[in-house]
């Protein structure tokens, strides 16, 4: 869904969604660091759309791919071609 198309209700909504996922990756860093998890990482970076999603899968066998542009350059692909249909 684009954002442009989010009546306030909606935008309202995503935001609170995104703040409490924040939360709870914050949270998740606090007990690693004070060891009560075995990984000192998030397995799950945080992604907002499908070709940040896509680098993070990616970058989970190919760690050098993170933050390489991949999923700037999936965003301009999507723009040309059009998005994929999810369903």
């Amino acid at each position: 869904m684009q954002k442009e198309n989010f009546t306030a209700d909606m935008e309202k909504y995503f935001g609170i969604i995104d703040e409490n996922v924040k939360t709870a990756y914050d949270l998740a860093k606090i007990a690693r660091k004070k060891g009560l998890d075995p990984e000192d990482d998030i397995d799950l970076p945080l992604a907002k759309n499908m070709a940040e999603r896509v680098e993070n899968l990616v970058g989970a066998l190919t760690p050098q791919i993170i933050g390489s542009g991949l999923s700037k350059r999936i965003e301009e692909l999507e723009r040309t071609f059009k998005k994929l249909a999810t369903k």
